[in-house]
C-alpha cells in the first residue's frame, strides 16, 4: 500500500531521509505512482525502495543508491542517472533513452523489456545482467562491462561492442552482424547459434573459443588471437584474417575462401580438407601445418613458410611456389604438375608418390636430403619412375638436379623413329644456338625414354610441346608418302644384294631382303648411292651362315643407327641405344651371341658401315655376358 509519510519524509530532504533510513534498516520505503518531477534525491538512499509505476521525470538522481529497488515501469525521463547504483534493481519496462548512464552500476539488474535503443553505455558495468529481450539497437556499449551477462536472441547488429568484455556472456541466437567487436575480450564465450558475418572482431582475443560451424563470413578479423580455437566447419569467406593468431587452431573443412590470412600465424593448424580457393596467404607461417586435401586453387602463397607441413595428397597443380619454404613438408603423393617452384626451399622433403609433371625448377631449388622411393610424370599416377624398383638414398636428388639441363621424351607404346628424326631436326634448326643434343635413350619394357640435353634457361615445356606436335606431324602426314615410297626402294636394295653376291659369289649368296621383312629391306649393313646403286664395303671371309648372321645383325643395329643420325646424338647415347636394343630385341642377342661363339664378333664393323658406329666388340660382348 502507498505510504504518504515515506513520501513527506523524502520531500523533507536527503539529508532527513537518509538519516531515517539509517535508524530503520528493516523498513522497505513504499513511493510506488508518485510524482516526484523534479526532486532533487542526490545520493539518496533508496535501495529496496518500491518505486514502481513512480513519475520522476527531470529528477536528480546522480550518486543515488537505488541497489535492489523496483522501478517497473517508472517515467525516468530527463532524470540524471550519473553514477547511479542500479545493483540488483528491478527495471523491468524502463524508457532509458537519451539519458546519461555514465558511471551507472547495473550489475544483475532485471532489464526485461527495457528500452536502450541508441544508448550511449560506454563504460557501463552490465555483469550479469539478463538483456534477453532488451532493445539495443544501435546503443554505445564501447567498453561496457558484460562479464556474465546473458544476452539471448538479441538483434545487436550495427552496435558499438569495441574494447568490452564479454568473457562468459551468453550470446545463444544473437545477431552480430556488422557489429564493432574490435579488441573485445571473449574468452569462455558461447557463441552458439550466432551470426556473426560481417563482424569487425578486430584485435579481439578469441583464443581457445569453439566456434565450430559459425557464420564469420567478411567478418573483420586481423591481429585476433584465435589460437587453439574450434573453428571446424566455419564459414570464413571473405572475411579479413590478416596478422591473427590461428596457432593450432582447427579449421578443418572451413571455408576459407578468398579470405585474408596475409602474415597470419598459422602454425600446426589443422587446415585439412579446407577450402582456400582465391586465399590471400603472402606471407602466412603455415610451418607443421595439416593441409592435407585442402583446396588452394588461385591461392597467393608468394612468402608463405610452408615448413614441416603436412601436404601429402595435396593437389598443388598450376600454383607459383617459387621462393616459398617447404623445407621437410610432406609432399608425399602431391599433385605438383605444372607447378612453379624456383628458387622452393624442399631441404629434407618428402616426395614419395607426387606428380611432378611439367613442373618448373631451376639452380636455386634445394632438394638436399629429399625423401623420396619414386614419383609419377604424369598426372593420375601414370608412368611411375622409377620403373620396377624404388630410387636409392639421394639418386632422387641427383635425377631433378640433372633435369635441370635435360627434358623427358617418353613413349609408352614404341617411338617412330623416323616420326622422331623428323621432329627432332626440325627444333634442332629452328633453335640452333640452344645445341640440342640426345643424352641417353632408355627401354624398359614397353617404355622408350629418351633424355635430350637442352640450356638451364630454355623453355623446356616449350620445347617438349614442340616436339610432340612435329612428331604427331609426321606420323599422321608423312607416313603415307613415305609408305609409298617404300616399295620402289625395296626393289632397288634387293637389286643391289643381287650385284654384291655377284661380286662374291666365293662367299656363297646373302638373303635378299624381303618385302614382308621392312626391318631389314630398309636399312643395308654398307653405304648406298644413286639410282644405278654402288655398295661399299671391306668384308672378310666368312661361312655363309655367319655372314648372313652378321649382315642381319648389322641391319638390326643399323636401323637405329640411321633413326639416330639427324638428332646429332653423343657417343655414348649411341652406346647405351643399342645396349637397350639388344634388351629388348631377343632375335638380335641371339644372332650377336652366335657371332660371338664363332669368334666373328670382330666383323661386325664391317657389315655396320655407319660413322655413329664405333663400339669395340669387348663392349658388345660386356653387354651380351651382362644379360
Amino acid at each position: 500500500m502507498v505510504n504518504k509519510e515515506h513520501y513527506a519524509r523524502l520531500i523533507e530532504g536527503v539529508q532527513t531521509w537518509n538519516d531515517w533510513r539509517s535508524q530503520n534498516p528493516k523498513i522497505i520505503p513504499d513511493l510506488r505512482g508518485f510524482k516526484l518531477i523534479e526532486v532533487d534525491l542526490r545520493a539518496a538512499n533508496l535501495s529496496r525502495a518500491d518505486l514502481s509505476g513512480a513519475d520522476l521525470s527531470g529528477a536528480n538522481l546522480s550518486g543515488a543508491n537505488l541497489s535492489k529497488a523496483n522501478l517497473s515501469r517508472a517515467n525516468l525521463r530527463g532524470v540524471d542517472l550519473s553514477g547511479v547504483d542500479f545493483r540488483e534493481a528491478k527495471l523491468s519496462g524502463l524508457d532509458l533513452r537519451g539519458l546519461d548512464l555514465s558511471g551507472v552500476d547495473f550489475r544483475e539488474a532485471k532489464f526485461s523489456g527495457v528500452n536502450l535503443s541508441g544508448v550511449d553505455l560506454s563504460s557501463v558495468d552490465l555483469s550479469g545482467v539478463d538483456l534477453s529481450g532488451v532493445d539495443l539497437s544501435k546503443a554505445i556499449l564501447k567498453g561496457a562491462i558484460l562479464k556474465g551477462a546473458i544476452l539471448r536472441e538479441l538483434d545487436l547488429s550495427g552496435v558499438d561492442l569495441s574494447e568490452v568484455d564479454l568473457r562468459g556472456v551468453s550470446l545463444s541466437g544473437v545477431d552480430l552482424s556488422r557489429v564493432d567487436l574490435s579488441r573485445v575480450n571473449l574468452i569462455g564465450l558461447d557463441l552458439s547459434r550466432v551470426n556473426l558475418s560481417g563482424l569487425d572482431l578486430s584485435m579481439a582475443d578469441l583464443s581457445g573459443l569453439d566456434l565450430s560451424g559459425l557464420d564469420l563470413s567478411k567478418s573483420i578479423l586481423r591481429g585476433l588471437d584465435l589460437s587453439k580455437s574450434n573453428l571446424r566447419g566455419a564459414i570464413l569467406s571473405g572475411a579479413n584474417l590478416s596478422k591473427a593468431n590461428l596457432s593450432k587452431a582447427d579449421l578443418s573443412k572451413a571455408d576459407l575462401s578468398r579470405v585474408d590470412l596475409r602474415a597470419a600465424n598459422l602454425s600446426q593448424a589443422i587446415l585439412s580438407g579446407a577450402d582456400l580457393r582465391g586465399a590471400n596467404l603472402s606471407g602466412a607461417i603455415l610451418s607443421r601445418a595439416d593441409l592435407g586435401e585442402a583446396d588452394l586453387s588461385g591461392a597467393d602463397l608468394s612468402g608463405a613458410i610452408l615448413s614441416g607441413a603436412n601436404l601429402s595428397r595435396f593437389d598443388f597443380s598450376g600454383i607459383n611456389l617459387s621462393g616459398l619454404d617447404l623445407s621437410g613438408a610432406d609432399l608425399n603423393e602431391a599433385n605438383l604438375s605444372r607447378t612453379q617452384v624456383l628458387g622452393t626451399d624442399f631441404t629434407g622433403a618428402k616426395f614419395t608418390g607426387a606428380c611432378l609433371e611439367d613442373w618448373g625448377t631451376n639452380s636455386a631449388t634445394k632438394l638436399n636430403n629429399v625423401d623420396c622411393q619414386y614419383y609419377y610424370r604424369k598426372n593420375g599416377k601414370q608412368e611411375r619412375y622409377p620403373i620396377g624398383r624404388n630410387f636409392a638414398p639421394g639418386e632422387f636428388t641427383k635425377l631433378l638436379e640433372k633435369a635441370l639441363e635435360t627434358v623427358d621424351l617418353i613413349f609408352s607404346n614404341g617411338v617412330d623413329w623416323k616420326a622422331f628424326a623428323y621432329s627432332f631436326r626440325k627444333i634442332q634448326i629452328e633453335n640452333e644456338s640452344s645445341k640440342l643434343t640426345i643424352r641417353k635413350i632408355e627401354i624398359i619394357d614397353d617404355i622408350v625414354l629418351v633424355e635430350v640435353n637442352i640450356p638451364e634457361r630454355a623453355d623446356k615445356t616449350q620445347f617438349h610441346n614442340d616436339f610432340l606436335k612435329g612428331y604427331q606431324f609426321a606420323k599422321e602426314e608423312l607416313e603415307p608418302q613415305y609408305q609409298a615410297r617404300l616399295s620402289d626402294k625395296d626393289k632397288e636394295i634387293n637389286r643391289l644384294f643381287l650385284l654384291f653376291n655377284q661380286a662374291n659369289d666365293k662367299l656363297g649368296e646373302v638373303p635378299k631382303l624381303m618385302a614382308e621383312q621392312p626391318k631389314v629391306q630398309q636399312n643395308f649393313h654398307a653405304s648406298v648411292y644413286g639410282v644405278a646403286g654402288n655398295v661399299e664395303g671391306d668384308f672378310n671371309n666368312y661361312l655363309p651362315e655367319q655372314k648372313q648372321n652378321l649382315a642381319e645383325a648389322a641391319a638390326d643395329i643399323q636401323k637405329i643407327l640411321n633413326q639416330l643420325a639427324q638428332t646429332n646424338p653423343t657417343t655414348d647415347a649411341v652406346t647405351e641405344a643399342i645396349h637397350q636394343e639388344i634388351k629388348r630385341n631377343p632375335t638380335l642377342k641371339t644372332r650377336l651371341i652366335s657371332a660371338l661363339k664363332a669368334g666373328v664378333l670382330e666383323g661386325l664393323k664391317t657389315f655396320v658401315n655407319h660413322p655413329l658406329f664405333n663400339i669395340p666388340a669387348e663392349t658388345i660382348k660386356g653387354f651380351l655376358e651382362a644379360e
